[in-house]
């Protein structure tokens, strides 16, 4: 496709500079200077014009073929037909520099195999770009070469993105085993979603089918007015602000996912996540206030469980302890006499007390010296046999 377009192109600016050349020796013959000066200058911006709609051609052509790319990298990754589409490619490719998520996930995985380069400098740039090369080459073994061979030719930074869509495509495949449902989230997930999992793994994906599973089966309460939301929405918070987005789903909505996708909390959330999180995975005042006004009593519960977080983990801690260890007598009578030896060792009157049989174990016996024979007065031995 861009080599037809390239021959297009050049092929109508040569008939165009012949017909131009043409036009200026006829003028020159039959007009003034001055007249001819002016043709000159008409034909010069008519050249320039060509040549950036040839830019901008050559760019779209440039962007549709890293695209179509993406997509086959995606498909082949999730094991899926290529009647399949993919959306919102051309979204991740115009706005890549937005997205959080991947270049977190290439550092975190950098880190992992400790070759996390500064990628601020030429060098390191370079150095960088090589060690994802390496990276997805080894995640797209299974894949056809000639496909690595054209991610080759990418912009490191549309490298590190084909990365992360591996890495979800593969990771897809396996926690959504039924083909006819992969199929289907990929077509309403999209490119946003795949890199979402690609990011956080197995557990963004059974998230990203569950999500899918609530909007079509009408589980999922949209507010009145407003619009309609998509397991792509999902993709794109979490693509686009990484760990923070992730954090905040794990820490607010999976626990009480009932209540957020029964109130429409939900919906509205992945309409405007800004509303409801800061920039590290916190939820903000104005989210507690839509929160309270869309949620009711059941709101001002969970808000109320947000302020008596570390009192539940005690709590839990507590119910742990009575589950087990207080479960029986003999496990309270057990724990009470292992508090009472522990509590008589802190005093030292009854720590000599309890100790006291034992303390012959701790001393060293006295040392038992015999007298010699020439130091004992007033005695002496019996001379021996033989001697004179």
């Amino acid at each position: 496709m861009g080599t037809a377009y390239f021959s297009l192109v050049v092929s109508q600016l040569i008939n165009f500079l012949k017909l131009q050349k043409q036009k200026a020796s006829y003028f020159v013959n039959k007009f003034s200077t001055n007249n001819f000066l002016f043709l000159k200058r008409k034909a010069t911006f008519q050249v320039v014009f060509i040549l950036l709609i040839f830019v901008f051609l050559t760019s779209n052509v440039n962007a549709q073929a890293t695209k179509n790319l993406l997509s086959d990298l995606v498909r082949g990754a999730a094991k899926v037909g290529p009647e399949v589409p993919i959306k919102k490619v051309d979204d991740l490719i115009a706005d890549i520099s937005k997205f959080r998520g991947p270049k977190e996930a290439v550092d975190a995985e950098l880190k992992k195999t400790g070759k996390l380069i500064d990628g601020t400098s030429e060098v390191g740039k370079a150095a960088r770009a090589n060690e994802v090369m390496g990276l997805l080459r080894n995640a797209t073994t299974k894949l056809d070469p000639s496909l690595i061979k054209k991610i080759e030719q990418l912009e490191p930074s549309s490298r590190e993105m084909a990365l992360v869509l591996a890495r979800g495509g593969e990771e897809i495949s396996k926690s959504v085993p039924d083909l006819l449902a992969r199929g289907q989230l990929l077509r309403n997930g999209g490119a946003e979603t795949v890199a979402a999992v690609g990011i956080f793994g197995s557990e963004a994906a059974k998230t990203a089918l569950r999500l899918d599973e609530a909007i079509k089966g009408g589980t999922l309460v949209l507010r009145p007015g407003s619009r309609a939301v998509t397991v792509a929405d999902y993709g794109f918070i979490l693509t686009r602000e990484g760990n923070a987005s992730w954090s905040f789903w794990n820490k607010y909505i999976q626990p009480n996912w009932k209540l957020w996708a029964g109130t429409g909390a939900l919906a509205a959330y992945l309409v405007n996540p800004e509303y409801f999180q800061d920039k590290i995975g916190d939820i903000t005042e104005g989210g507690i206030t839509i929160i309270t006004d869309i949620m009711g009593a059941a709101g001002k519960g969970f808000i109320d469980g947000l302020g008596k977080g570390a009192d539940k983990a005690g709590g839990a801690v507590v119910d742990a302890i009575k589950d087990s260890i207080l479960s029986s007598v003999y496990a309270v009578i057990a724990l009470l006499f292992v508090i009472i030896v522990g509590l008589s060792f802190a005093f030292k009157r009854i720590r000599c007390w309890v100790l006291w049989p034992f303390h012959w174990l701790n001393t060293t016996p006295p040392e038992i010296i015999l007298p010699k024979p020439s130091d004992t007065p007033g005695k002496t031995l019996p001379p021996k046999k033989g001697s004179i």
